[in-house]
């Protein structure tokens, strides 16, 4: 039987030393994981909490309702709110003159790495640009803003997300998708201006040409485009680019309301006419008053004789 060798000095300390170090290397990890989260949480709540603020459901639908008035109270310049179905994409948009303050800052401008979507600082309001950039990060290994987006890679998810939704106070428009790639930050794919239908069309087919998944949706320079842009994690630096054909949807109120028919003239109201009364005896009698008088007979004048004296008269 072997006797064990015991650790001199030196090697107490060098082991010492090692668990140390051990030891707070794993303290930090551990500090550094709890802060990531940290971070994510708060960024959901914190959208939680203004949904159930600002977000109310109508009485005699599923349609979602939005109380702008209360939603740009937090931020005066939350212009949009965007909705995919069927995931987590459910967030306020921003109009901002810079494309980097809110990557790193929520609506109501609390620093947060989860940042807001934004549209970009070319682009107008009301989706009126024939293409609107919109972006949003992609956290790693957390479902918020447009982590769900690169989803798109694979083919029986698109199947199933055809629509994506856009409101303002004024209007609503649906984008539905028609491709998406991966690619890189150092990618020029966003282009909002164009000098030409030529040129906007080279675009779109140029996008086209590169989805990594199909769709049936047509979309040509005659269209109007959304196309949102968000991290991946495919390659270093990575972007994955959604885009698609933008519609906007004519509320009912918006319809314009059908002539009306002229009315045909009513009929002239016959003049009334007065009915004959009945006859009777009486009545009998009473007309022949009215048309006939019977004569007036005037007794004749008597005039008293005088005695003749035959003498004339003086």
């Amino acid at each position: 039987m072997t006797k064990k060798k015991k650790l001199s000095k030196a090697g107490k300390l060098i082991l010492d030393a090692i668990i140390v170090i051990a030891l707070g290397v794993a303290g930090f990890s551990g500090y550094k994981l709890f802060k990531e989260t940290e971070k994510y949480r708060i960024a959901q709540n914190s959208y939680k909490d203004l949904k159930e603020g600002v977000l109310v459901k109508a009485e005699d639908s599923d349609k979602k309702v939005i109380d702008w008035a209360a939603l740009q109270a937090v931020n005066p310049d939350i212009g949009l709110w965007i909705e995919m179905e069927g995931s987590t994409i459910d967030y306020p948009v921003i109009y901002q003159n810079d494309n980097e303050f809110f990557l790193r800052h929520l609506p109501d401008g609390t620093w947060n790495e989860a940042g807001t979507v934004f549209v970009d600082m070319e682009c107008g309001r009301e989706l009126t640009d024939r293409n609107t950039v919109f972006y949003g990060h992609h956290m790693l290994d957390d479902p918020l803003m447009f982590a769900e987006f690169e989803n798109f890679k694979d083919q029986a998810y698109a199947d199933a997300h055809k629509e994506i939704k856009i409101y303002s106070p004024e209007n609503e428009w649906v984008v539905y998708p028609v491709g998406g790639f991966v690619t890189t930050g150092m990618d020029d794919y966003v282009k909002v201006q164009f000098s030409s239908d030529e040129e906007y069309q080279e675009y779109i087919d140029m996008l086209k040409s590169r989805s990594v998944f199909s769709s049936d949706v047509t979309l040509t320079k005659d269209d109007q485009m959304a196309l949102m842009s968000t991290c991946s994690y495919d390659v270093y630096d990575g972007r994955f680019v959604l885009f698609g054909k933008v519609v906007k949807v004519t509320k009912p109120e918006d319809k314009p309301k059908e002539p009306e028919q002229p009315k045909e003239p009513e009929p002239a109201e016959e003049p009334e006419t007065e009915e004959e009364p009945e006859v009777t005896e009486e009545t009998e009698e009473t007309e022949e008053q009215e048309y006939w008088e019977e004569p007036v007979y005037e007794e004749p004048v008597y005039y008293e004789e005088q005695e003749y004296t035959g003498e004339e008269g003086e």
